[in-house]
């Protein structure tokens, strides 16, 4: 575990940065502003040691402890606790995916901790923007701070969208590229991978609302945060049109497919009736051939003297006119 953040504010301003969590805890404990602990990895030895000192809910300990949460908002009495799922689009060997994290925050009246197992999201960067250019979100407390937490989380999501949109263009340039591209296996792999970093994002982004739902009632309940609110409803409505173009680019996939299938499905007929169509023409001859070779003694074709390119011209003449029948039938 290390911890990354440690630090007291007094009405916005940075007053304090703390060498061990003992002196955090009594900075708490004495109403002294807001304090702001970062953890990375965070073992359960330090969880149960604030959760015991700051009072937090078991049940809240005991699901960052087994971490693989989903985005949510409960509160339990002084303290509530929050789910988020940060987000990033990379690339990996060329490949680009969405990749999603997990962020535990624990509010209080004089507290924030933020719990990650992940280098990312950087919160660093948030925490000097706020302490340099945006002060009056620490001046509020706790929720404040949540506020900026959640905005910079979901500020990272249109990246992951616009990923996904080229990618699905991309899909959709291939799909109608030359046959030898978009009969292989590449291409459904893609959309197969492409829909399950979507559903990812959809099952990441859906509970947020609900999230924001609860963290509004819970600002009705102290007049002096009001001013947050419509803050908070900007964030719901970004996530609402976030979800609604991944909505959009999943329905554009599954139509892909299904019009991919549908190409292939084509594609496979028509080989079938070319296979089919050089199948008949061939036995033609092969019939022919094999009626005469079986050598039997009664068979006075054998013995015309224009026999045998009479049967050669037969072969011949039957195979032009089944090719040019194939032919005007588009199964050649």
């Amino acid at each position: 575990m290390r911890i990354v953040n440690n630090r007291l504010y007094i009405d916005g301003m940075l007053a304090e940065e703390f060498s061990s969590l003992d002196q955090t805890v009594e900075a708490i404990k004495s109403q002294r502003g807001l304090v702001w602990i970062g953890l990375l990895e965070p073992d359960h030895e330090t969880l149960d040691f604030l959760g015991r000192e700051l009072g937090l809910s078991d049940l809240a300990v005991d699901d960052t402890k087994n971490k693989n949460q989903r985005a949510k908002f409960d509160h339990y009495g002084d303290t509530s606790f929050t789910v988020l799922k940060p987000g990033r689009y990379i690339a990996e060997n060329d490949k680009d995916r969405a990749n999603f994290g997990e962020l535990h925050v624990y509010t209080g009246a004089h507290f924030v901790i933020t719990c990650r197992w992940t280098d990312w999201p950087y919160l660093g960067q948030l925490r000097d923007d706020l302490e340099q250019r945006r002060p009056e979100f620490l001046s509020l407390g706790s929720l404040g701070v949540l506020y900026a937490i959640i905005d910079f989380v979901v500020d990272a999501y249109p990246e992951i969208v616009d990923g996904l949109q080229d990618k699905v263009e991309d899909v959709e340039v291939e799909l109608f590229a030359d046959p030898a591209r978009r009969n292989s296996t590449n291409l459904t792999r893609s959309i197969f991978v492409l829909l399950e970093d979507i559903a990812e994002f959809q099952r990441t982004t859906r509970p947020l609302p609900h999230v924001i739902d609860g963290i509004t009632r819970d600002l009705l309940g102290h007049p002096e945060l009001v001013s947050l609110i419509p803050r908070f409803a900007d964030i719901k409505d970004h996530c609402e049109r976030n979800w609604d173009a991944a909505e959009s680019q999943r329905q554009t996939l599954q139509s892909a497919f299904n019009v991919h299938s549908a190409l292939l499905s084509t594609q496979q007929n028509i080989e079938v009736q070319r296979i089919s169509a050089w199948g008949a023409i061939f036995f033609v001859p092969t019939i022919i051939g094999a009626i005469y070779g079986m050598n039997f003694s009664n068979m006075p074709e054998t013995t015309w003297y224009w026999g045998y390119p009479l049967s050669l011209g037969a072969m011949l003449v039957i195979c032009i006119l089944l090719y040019r029948s194939f032919k005007k039938r588009n199964w050649l």
